[in-house]
């Protein structure tokens, strides 16, 4: 069953929903009372480390974008095969690399060898995780600020930037952060 991704499986056992990690991979299986039947750990390249449980699936490896574990062990994605064993496809990408990006020369290459940072549940396009880019963004930012707000702490004596001496304690002369209307260590955005 699929809804933004897949959600479910319906068998002769009964309902499964399946829980991801964030590259999509299967990495739990719970039954229709919550209780989880199945767990699943996996390698760099999606090789399959621990299987516990008997739930049969073939969705496991980017499951979540339809990825399919056949009997044999190897992954189809839709446009070709992968094998988690030899940490490439087995056959030859139908898009030609590019010399900008040597890698990518490599036609049988997955995830032009960086499967930390990269997915491609369609075997044709190695692509930046979504959720990956979010996090990194995510980092990026609240170091950005903190660092900031160090220099400018250590420049001013504490007098500017995040104020990241204790919010409830008065400044001289002055009133505690909280109440001079501060928002994450600045200025409030009303303005006050």
């Amino acid at each position: 069953m699929y809804g933004l991704g897949l959600i479910g499986q319906q068998d002769s056992t009964g309902y499964n929903v399946y829980h991801f990690d964030f590259r999509g991979s299967t990495v739990a299986l719970t039954n229709s009372l919550g209780t989880v039947t199945d767990r699943f750990t996996y390698g760099a390249y999606g090789e399959l480390l621990t299987h516990t449980g008997s739930s049969d699936t073939s969705l496991l490896y980017n499951g979540r974008d339809g990825v399919l574990t056949d009997a044999n062990g190897l992954y189809y994605m839709r446009a070709r095969y992968y094998s988690p064993e030899l940490k490439r496809f087995l056959n030859a990408d139908i898009k030609k690399g590019s010399i900008d990006n040597i890698q990518t020369l490599n036609l049988y290459n997955f995830v032009v060898g960086n499967p930390i940072l990269f997915v491609d549940p369609l075997g044709q396009v190695a692509g930046i995780d979504d959720l990956i880019l979010l996090g990194v963004g995510a980092a990026t930012g609240l170091i950005t600020t903190f660092a900031s707000d160090v220099i400018a702490n250590v420049a001013t004596g504490g007098k500017e930037a995040g104020k990241l001496q204790d919010p409830d304690k008065p400044e001289k002369g002055g009133k505690g952060q909280s109440e001079n209307h501060r928002f994450a260590g600045r200025a409030c955005p009303c303005g006050q």
